[in-house]
């Protein structure tokens, strides 16, 4: 039985953001039209959140995020490489990048050996080249090998178990990679000592039908028909897909360290706090 390690880390791309510019998403919440006029005045926000606001809108704050963060990532990347996996599986979602309109599926396991990404480029969130706290101009480019013998293995597994899981032979968005991923390996490489592992990215529409009518987060919200837009997948079935891809790679030959990637949180899609 091959061994399997498990790691979790977050995607949230305020991490590479320079620490005056954490709080951007925050600023541009606060001066769009959808947010509540109590909610704009910060004495009204909980206290945690003010504490770290202080007088210099979040900049101190950032400094010791940032801080934070990459001591751990630096520890989950020595924790990898004491396992020496031969391959290392990312789960993340894909926020209107590599799937738009013409389908959104609820899982996705890309079969590929080579993936290219400009994760500072300009793509649907931002019109323009992003600045990062590594100095990396808005062009750099980062290879990351895939395993496309190990995802056609891992989707006729599937199969076998009566678990149709749709593929891809390559990535649509212009930019390679969807953010989750992108940025969970440049945060697993926080030195710049490169990321040689093979990759298997598979991808959880976690947003369900808010992925298309705010556009991945970059537009406001818009009035729902009476019939929702389709959900994300289930928590049951998150379950039942990680359980059975965990027994695929136990009988595998890879010895496989499998990564969950997240952010925070998606507040710009809750309403009950104005998306706040």
């Amino acid at each position: 039985m091959a061994e399997i390690m498990g790691l979790g880390t977050t995607h949230a791309p305020t991490l590479w953001k320079l620490p005056e510019e954490m709080t951007s998403s925050l600023r541009r919440t606060l001066a769009g039209k959808n947010l509540a006029a109590h909610m704009r005045d910060p004495r009204n926000w909980p206290e945690g959140m003010r504490v770290e606001w202080a007088d210099d809108c979040g900049t101190a704050a950032g400094r010791e995020y940032n801080r934070r963060c990459f001591a751990a990532t630096r520890e989950l990347r020595a924790r990898l490489d004491a396992f020496k996996p031969d391959l290392v599986i990312i789960y993340g979602d894909d926020q209107y990048e590599n799937f738009v309109e013409d389908i959104v599926p609820p899982f996705c396991i890309y079969i590929v050996d080579e993936m290219h990404s400009l994760p500072y480029a300009a793509g649907p969130a931002s019109p323009k080249p992003r600045p990062n706290v590594w100095n990396e101009p808005g062009d750099a480019s980062f290879k990351h090998n895939g395993n496309s013998r190990a995802g056609r293995y891992l989707i006729n597994y599937l199969r076998d178990q009566e678990i149709h899981m749709p593929y891809a032979y390559r990535l649509r968005y212009q930019n390679g990679l969807a953010h989750s991923f992108i940025n969970t390996l440049l945060f697993l490489d926080p030195d710049r000592k490169g990321f040689d592992y093979p990759v298997v990215p598979i991808h959880i529409n976690c947003y369900g039908g808010d992925l298309i009518r705010q556009r991945g987060g970059t537009k406001a919200p818009t009035d729902v028909d009476e019939e929702p837009d389709p959900s994300a997948p289930s928590a049951a079935a998150c379950f039942d897909i990680g359980r059975a891809i965990g027994r695929a790679m136990a009988a595998s030959p890879w010895r496989t360290a499998i990564i969950g990637s997240a952010s925070w949180g998606h507040g710009f899609l809750t309403e009950k706090n104005h998306w706040l």
